[in-house]
């Protein structure tokens, strides 16, 4: 998935006018090398292989530093499945009520750890031909997987990690425009927000009729037109962007 994006992103840069891909060039070339990241301070520019990020918090003897990759895409944060591979069981109407353990608002690692546990469980199920599973190509945990797609460790942030881009107007506002710039990518939904999964769990179904555990929640941050992040719990098979982060 993550080679088939990255070139067709690339195909798209081709395809387009000689201002932009010239301006593109500009970027790349202004970028700091990964090499430096450590040394670098929040807003500055760098360049992690073929892809360009922005340092949202600088490393310090307390924690790492983060950088957001400008490759996002917009996936659900889980699809509906006949197995559920946390309950072990066959779904509710086809669907999986999924609640999982990924829980940390600051560590979104963590939370990634968690979902290629329940991953692995999905492929072991997927050996038991007894068991109904869904087609091949249909990804379990899809805004996980692409970001993981993204990089040498990137990973879907957590609520906490993401609000140190979302908090920021304009470290966000440059990120944006990196995104239209680079990946053709318009994070501006048709209503005027931007809404972007999270890799925490809000831990609860999407009904409190306990006769429905059809479906379940994440946390998600939603970016207003004037800039205003806010906090939402959203149906996990609804879709949102996928921003990776990684870390230094």
């Amino acid at each position: 998935m993550g080679i088939l994006t990255n070139g067709l992103r690339l195909l798209s840069v081709l395809r387009r006018p000689e201002d932009e891909r010239k301006n593109i060039v500009r970027i790349y070339a202004k970028a700091r090398s990964w090499d430096d990241v450590a040394k670098l301070g929040k807003g500055e520019v760098v360049r992690k292989g073929h892809l360009i990020g922005i340092v949202v918090r600088q490393k310090s003897a307390e924690q790492d530093g983060l950088v957001v990759l400008v490759c996002s895409s917009k996936f659900k944060w889980y699809y509906k499945m006949s197995y559920c591979p946390y309950l072990h069981e066959l779904a509710y109407s086809g669907s999986c009520g999924l609640v999982t353990e990924a829980i940390s608002k600051d560590d979104g690692m963590a939370n990634q750890r968690v979902i290629e546990g329940l991953m692995r469980a999905e492929k072991e199920a997927n050996m038991n031909r007894s068991i109904a599973m869904p087609p091949a190509d249909q990804r379990s945990f899809p805004a996980f997987e692409t970001c993981s797609c993204s990089g040498d460790n990137a990973y879907l942030p957590a609520l906490n990690e993401l609000l140190l881009l979302a908090d920021d107007k304009e470290l966000f506002g440059m990120f944006a425009r990196l995104e239209k710039g680079l990946a053709c990518s318009e994070l501006m939904d048709a209503d005027g927000r931007c809404r972007m999964w999270t890799s925490t769990d809000a831990q609860h179904h999407y009904s409190d009729d306990d006769s429905d555990r059809s479906y379940s929640d994440a946390y998600a941050v939603s970016i207003s037109s004037d800039g205003k992040p806010e906090t939402l719990s959203l149906r996990k098979t609804e879709e949102a962007w996928c921003i990776p982060f990684c870390r230094f």
